[in-house]
């Protein structure tokens, strides 16, 4: 099993914690919830309510629209304590969105996703504004998704811009950075990003495959496959994909979690 040698830093966000040794803690599942064809708000959050009282939950917020990501904020204000995920490019409409009295509660809970290299300084300048302090970083490179592309993209830019994300995330006021090493390309230049990026800086780290999974066409064996083995590589967190799936991913996930827990005490 895995023991990284780097102290591996915590971070706890609403009452969830992301981060720390392999088989130490809990993986965080994260939940996309937004309007579907298959599922309205209502049945999303009865069955999202099944899995968070198990496991630890976050929400990844997915809309096209202001007034769709409005209503799913609604939704996450009666679940207190989970984590908000919500796209950079979706922020500061989403704020606008909410009312005054809701911002503070949901502000503590919010993590600002989707920032990378390509990520306009407008942006990065709207979370600065909105204070938000914990960032999901992805470690996409336009222009190479290999392993080195990943780590460079981190680490310092990868001649895309001038300095890294974890340093620009510090310079717009970020306090809780977490990486996320998945999404385009090769799903196993992700896996061993991965465990680079934890061996590295310590931080809270994930390899979202669900594009990988998606180009796979094995159907739900395919997204549970992929949750599974990223958590299996060290991943404090995994992507969860359609709200039908979420309670037997919960249940492998809670599995794999003990598996790697019993693997860790003998180490």
């Amino acid at each position: 099993m895995l023991r990284f040698q780097k102290d591996q830093t915590v971070f706890r966000i609403g009452a969830v914690d992301f981060g720390g040794q392999p088989g130490m803690r809990r993986t965080v599942m994260i939940c996309p919830i937004g309007l579907t064809d298959e599922y309205d708000l209502d049945a999303q959050r009865s069955m999202f309510k099944e899995v968070t009282g198990e496991y630890p939950t976050a929400i990844l917020v997915t809309g096209s629209s202001s007034e769709e990501i409005a209503d799913v904020l609604e939704l996450a204000k009666s679940l207190n304590g989970v984590p908000i995920i919500i796209d950079a490019s979706s922020i500061s409409d989403a704020f606008s969105a909410l009312a005054e009295e809701n911002r503070a509660d949901l502000a503590t809970r919010v993590i600002c996703g989707g920032l990378n290299v390509t990520t306009p300084l407008s942006v990065w300048e709207n979370v600065q504004e909105l204070r938000i302090k914990a960032a999901m970083l992805d470690s996409f490179h336009p222009l190479d998704d290999s392993l080195k592309g990943r780590i460079y993209a981190l680490e310092d830019g990868g001649d895309i811009i001038d300095e890294g994300l974890l340093d620009r995330s510090t310079h717009y006021g970020i306090t809780m950075p977490m990486i996320n090493v998945g999404g385009n390309g090769p799903g196993g230049s992700g896996l061993r990003a991965l465990l680079v990026a934890k061996a590295k800086w310590g931080l809270p780290t994930g390899c979202d495959l669900r594009d990988v999974a998606k180009k796979a066409a094995i159907g739900p064996e395919g997204d549970l496959t992929a949750a599974t083995l990223s958590q299996s590589a060290g991943a404090d967190y995994v992507f969860a994909s359609s709200p039908k799936n979420w309670a037997r991913t919960a249940r492998a996930l809670s599995f794999v979690d003990s598996l790697m827990a019993e693997a860790c005490a003998e180490m």
